[in-house]
């Protein structure tokens, strides 16, 4: 006698939640993500992409999504007007979302994301209007590889999806990265097995050189070094290094010396390092800080990489000390300054500053502070800085609402923001930068 297996220490099964018949629906705003919102018939919000508020759409639930639902657009019954999009994967790719908003439309959207961070956090700020980077300005990029038996599958995710959108082209990328596209497609046919995947993380250092980190577990063997050798040669390939999934990089060839130029100074760029995702961002970034710090004698620079702020500070202030947690890239700007008598006046640290942020009595020396932490925003230490004597803070941030958190922190210790300067380095996409500065007289 047959009997069904035992779910004996499986856990209870999951109910099957049931989604809503399709229904139309009246797009009121942008959410914080891009996507149109809207009230499903029982008063639920529901997210739909590439939808524009006034749009009257017809739509079918896909899933659930935080208290609401996501859903997709099956017609259009009354639709806003556009703006042309560039790119022929819009309405699959999971990048560039708002390609579709006319361009006031976007750059207000860009701005009020920041003041609605703030507000949450119940600062009133003075936002001054975005500032840009161009739209093909992109000089780094990830790119997901798969080889099937019908052959390689190479492009971006698809949106809320690890699925592959296909691609030969972005036109948010540089043209030397644009260029690489089709090479990598081809080599990817003799790197990877059949259902071999790959990451690509390609950077376009600019002066015809471009850095390679491969995140695979493959084994580069001799006939895939001796492949990759060759693709390095005849594609300007400055260096090659693979990662693999527990994050271990091994160099495969360099075949010329990596590194920056920062305000005048070569930096060498470690593998898998931290850059600006655009020349023109950096420039935006750099200038918007330094005119800020102009005037600060000793500056300390948190979460300072390889030196994006420290080197150019370097030229005013009579001392910078640059801390940050990543030992190579701090590696890094130590070695540029030991061959460059230009940076004497740069002491640099690795510390994590998350786990062991600076005390207010190792700040209370210096006339500014700048610091850019990663998307989860620096919270221990704005508790310290808010403690500190410091009459000049800049913070820079990729996350306006944690940046907003920790200028709250700050402005309950007695700052007050003098004005924030949104900067768009990621061009039709959701993602927007800012730059604070804050001023104390205590």
């Amino acid at each position: 006698m047959s009997r069904r297996p035992s779910r004996h220490g499986r856990g209870p099964k999951k109910p099957r939640i049931k989604l809503p018949p399709p229904a139309t629906v009246d797009i009121e705003k942008l959410e914080s993500h891009g996507d149109g919102a809207g009230l499903a018939p029982d008063g639920k919000r529901v997210y739909v992409p590439n939808t524009l508020p006034g749009d009257r759409v017809q739509i079918e639930f896909i899933a659930n999504r935080g208290d609401g639902y996501a859903a997709r657009v099956t017609e259009f019954l009354e639709q806003m007007p556009r703006r042309d999009v560039d790119c022929p994967v819009f309405e699959t790719c999971g990048g560039c979302q708002l390609q579709h908003v006319p361009d006031a439309d976007y750059l207000a959207w860009k701005s009020d994301t920041v003041r609605m961070a703030f507000a949450r956090q119940g600062l009133d700020a003075n936002i001054r209007p975005l500032v840009s980077a161009p739209l093909s300005s992109r000089r780094r990029t990830t790119i997901k590889v798969k080889r099937t038996s019908g052959g390689v599958i190479l492009g971006f995710n698809a949106a809320q999806s690890d699925q592959i959108v296909d691609i030969d082209h972005c036109p948010r990328l540089t043209e030397p990265l644009n260029r690489l596209i089709a090479p990598i497609r081809s080599l990817s046919e003799k790197l990877l097995p059949t259902n071999g995947a790959a990451r690509f993380a390609i950077t376009d250092i600019g002066a015809n050189a471009l850095d390679v980190v491969i995140e695979t577990d493959v084994e580069l063997d001799l006939e895939r070094l001796e492949i990759l050798s060759e693709f390095a040669h005849a594609h300007q390939i400055s260096r090659i290094t693979r990662k693999s999934s527990d994050n271990l990089l091994e160099p495969v060839i360099e075949l010329k010396s990596v590194a920056v130029t920062l305000a005048g100074a070569r930096v060498p760029l470690p593998p898998d390092s931290f850059l600006q995702p655009s020349v023109e961002g950096e420039r935006i970034l750099t200038d918007l800080v330094i005119n800020s710090a102009s005037s600060a004698a000793h500056v300390i620079d948190l979460y300072a990489g390889v030196g994006t702020f420290s080197v150019p500070l370097a030229k005013s202030a009579k001392s910078v000390l640059a801390i940050d947690g990543a030992s190579h890239q701090i590696g890094a700007l130590q070695a540029a300054i030991n061959q460059d008598v230009k940076l004497a006046n740069i002491k640099t640290e690795t510390r994590d500053l998350q786990r062991n942020a600076l005390v207010s009595s190792e700040l209370n020396h210096a006339d500014a502070i700048i610091f850019d932490p990663p998307r989860g925003g620096a919270k221990e230490q704005s508790f310290e800085i808010a403690q500190s004597s410091v009459s000049l803070i800049i913070a820079v941030s990729c996350n306006p609402a944690t940046m907003a958190r920790d200028l709250r922190c700050l402005v309950d210790g007695g700052y007050e923001i003098d004005h924030v300067t949104p900067v768009d380095q990621f061009p039709m996409s959701y993602h927007v930068e800012a730059v604070a500065v804050l001023r104390c007289d205590q």
